[in-house]
């Protein structure tokens, strides 16, 4: 989860990512956003969609259901009416199995889609190559400053 600055509103050390991926999703660029687990990828396109003044639709990669293609993405047709003008965002997209990746595909172009993927997934495929399949352009994040972290924890637990 992201760093919150509850005085300004913000999200801590986000500001340019923020920006940057909401110039996206207004210019309708179906983009992945990837890092390391618990940096913060959900919690910006969260923010990033709001700011945007549109609605989330959220779907996600379980890796425990890899067995049931389809699942979250039964048919394409169906998930785009739903959607509409908003915006599409699967979460986990390093556990989503084949078919849907093949269902999420007719999406992009079609619904605004944003994802985001894992780089620290154990065994999973280098998330450039899943994006790039899907003709998602990717939105790299790293870790917060050691500045950034220290503003939002003497906010949170200033003793």
């Amino acid at each position: 989860m992201l760093a919150v600055d509850r005085e300004h509103g913000s999200l801590v050390g986000r500001d340019d990512e923020l920006r940057r991926l909401i110039s996206a999703i207004t210019s309708d660029r179906p983009t992945v956003v990837v890092g390391e687990a618990g940096v913060g990828k959900t919690s910006l396109v969260r923010a990033a969609v709001d700011a945007a003044g549109l609605q989330l639709h959220e779907g996600g990669g379980f890796a425990t259901l890899a067995s049931m293609p389809y699942l979250a993405l039964r048919v394409a047709a169906i998930v785009e009416r739903h959607v509409g003008p908003d915006v599409l965002f699967i979460d986990d997209l390093q556990w989503v199995d084949p078919a849907s990746m093949e269902a999420l595909a007719c999406l992009v172009g079609r619904v605004v889609v944003l994802a985001a993927d894992r780089t620290d997934e154990a065994g999973a495929e280098p998330a450039a190559a899943r994006a790039d399949r899907l003709g998602l352009d990717p939105f790299a994040i790293g870790a917060l400053t050691d500045g950034d972290a220290r503003r939002y924890l003497a906010q949170e637990r200033p003793e």
